[in-house]
Formats: structure tokens, sequence, C-alpha cells
């Protein structure tokens, strides 16, 4: 008698819990080939950032990318990005070279991943050209599959202050 219930117990558990373990298996896991493919896009991006190559990072864009810098200067499209980065590379970043991990990858959709990272900056100088101590922040992108490939569709960054 007591088999039976704790049968019954479990059978209905299982069933009861169906539609969440249909779901939760219906969900990419980190380690997919999506995910990393977008861990890809942004080490590119970082990739064309180090050889301060402002072309090469609007090519990590989509064509209407939104783009939002540490210091609130914001660009739309690849074509004012290139400039943004064009500017900086040869000025306050031309001695940069930046890192970043990735530190979440959430696929929203078949094509749209929300990406979290950490990064450092080492290298760049304040307009006047005083260099910086190391620079930390985060970044969270959106990145849109265009034709097999992941570009960012939307770039914010945050700088954080260095604790005393």
């Amino acid at each position: 008698m007591l088999a039976v219930s704790v049968t019954r117990v479990v059978a209905s558990f299982l069933l009861s819990s169906l539609p969440f373990l249909t779901a939760f298996a219906q969900q990419r896991p980190e380690n997919s080939s999506e995910s990393a493919s977008t861990r890809q896009s942004v080490a590119a991006f970082i990739d064309a950032f180090n050889r301060h190559d402002g072309h090469g990072v609007a090519m990590s864009f989509a064509n209407d990318a939104e783009f939002t810098s540490v210091r609130g200067a914001t660009a739309h499209g690849r074509q004012q990005i290139e400039a943004f980065y064009a500017g900086v590379f040869a000025g306050r970043l031309k001695n940069a070279h930046r890192t970043a991990t990735v530190t979440s990858v959430r696929m929203l959709s078949p094509t749209l991943a929300s990406v979290d990272a950490t990064w450092e900056i080492t290298g760049s100088t304040t307009d006047e050209g005083a260099l910086i101590p190391l620079r930390r922040g985060i970044l969270t992108v959106i990145l849109a599959k265009d034709t097999n490939v992941w570009l960012i569709l939307v770039y914010h960054e945050l700088e954080l202050t260095p604790t005393q």
C-alpha cells in the first residue's frame, strides 16, 4: 500500500513538472554553438579595438546599431561608430589595450542575444595626454544574427570607479 502511494506521489510530481521540464529542455545552454558565436563576435570587436582599427570596430556593429560610450557619447549606425573610434584612436586611446571577459550570454531568441562582459583598458590617456591608470568596467551588448554573423545592435558600457 505504501509503495503504491509513493509511486502515485512521484508520478503526480513528474506529471505536474512536465511543462517546466519541457520549457527548461528547450532553453539553449550557454555552451551552445550560438553562445560560442556571440563570444567570437565580442572577441572580434576587442581584436579590432586593440589594432586601433576604427573601421574594423565598426564592422562588428549592425548597420543600424546604437552605441553609448562610458562618457555618454552616442553614435548611431556604422558610419558614426567608425568616426567615433577613429577620433578616440587618434587621441585618448591611441596606445590603449583592452581585454574583455564575457560573464554571461542569454539567448533572447534564435537571432538575438544579450551578452554581459567585464573589461579592462591600459594605456589610455586624458585629453591632455596624461596616462590614466588601469580602467575597469562592464559592457552589455545586444547582438543580432544577420546571415550567420552576430553583430552588435546595442552597445552600452560603464566604467567602474576604482576603490581606494
